[in-house]
């Protein structure tokens, strides 16, 4: 379930960069809403989902749906402007990277 929802996330962000939010048109295929505003509710819904910050466990092997989806809101952040995401990912990737 969590990877379907990562790859559900993915698919929808990837066509990001092929949106501009002032062109962004509603599109009868998406219930009336332009494509732009699904791809940022699922990028909230994954930020509420996170709380604060994607948190590394200890031990924890490399897990690919999180990254993936890290890099997702990275790309969703440029191509929004919006900083809110971009944040989340350093704030998240933080907690992983130590001095040692």
């Amino acid at each position: 379930m969590k990877k379907t929802f990562a790859i559900l996330l993915i698919v929808l962000l990837a066509r990001v960069p092929l949106l501009h939010a002032e062109d962004a048109a509603a599109d009868s295929n998406f219930n009336n809403t332009a494509p732009l505003i699904w791809s940022k509710r699922m990028a909230d819904s994954q930020l509420a989902r996170f709380g604060e910050e994607a948190n590394y466990k200890e031990g924890g092997k490399w897990d690919y749906a999180l990254h993936v989806t890290l890099l997702a809101l990275l790309k969703f952040s440029a191509a929004t402007g919006d900083p809110k995401y971009a944040d989340f990912v350093e704030k998240s990737t933080g907690t992983w990277i130590k001095a040692d």
